[in-house]
């Protein structure tokens, strides 16, 4: 605060200005690290904390963001591990468009599948993927309508475990 105090005396008053912001951002860049930290080098946890807190703020954006432009398929299991929509509405066979192809998206994944030749039916056993017969087959008519490949659970492919998506900025508010 004293250096508030120094720039009045230089520059005259700030009209029109209060230090409201710059106290809050105080509050949460400084304090709340700080009290989140072990006290032991805490600079660097504050940091940490302060990169953890901005990347919380972008993945909810972002979250909001997708469930704003996108539906939201609810599904529920019962005991015996069969899958239903909560709404009637949707179904496997309707397209989603998960990802929108605009100017400017890259991907970016592996050269070689971490998981290669898997079986679709260690998918569905190890991993829970129980409608991934029937994704790919909507996929496969959906995007490569001539393909004459009704998949099954015998069936292998690669499995990649990452894929990173860099998308546009979702509009600020």
């Amino acid at each position: 605060m004293e250096h508030y105090a120094h720039l009045i005396r230089a520059k005259g008053s700030a009209d029109g200005f209060n230090t409201e912001m710059s106290e809050w951002l105080h509050i949460d860049c400084a304090k709340e690290g700080y009290q989140a930290s072990n006290k032991k080098n805490y600079t660097q946890q504050m940091i940490q904390y302060l990169w953890c807190q901005e990347a919380i703020h972008k993945f909810t954006a972002f979250l909001t963001w997708t469930n704003a432009t996108h539906p939201v398929v609810n599904r529920s299991y019962d005991e015996d591990g069969d899958s239903s929509t909560a709404s009637e509405t949707s179904s496997m066979d309707e397209p989603v468009e998960l990802i929108s192809h605009a100017p400017g998206t890259r991907w970016h994944i592996a050269k070689q599948a971490p998981m290669p030749g898997t079986s679709l039916q260690d998918l569905i056993e190890k991993h829970g993927a129980m409608d991934i017969v029937a994704a790919l087959a909507m996929y496969l008519r959906q995007y490569v309508p001539n393909c004459q490949i009704t998949p099954s659970t015998f069936d292998r492919v690669d499995v990649y475990t990452r894929l990173y998506i860099d998308l546009q900025s979702p509009p600020t508010p």
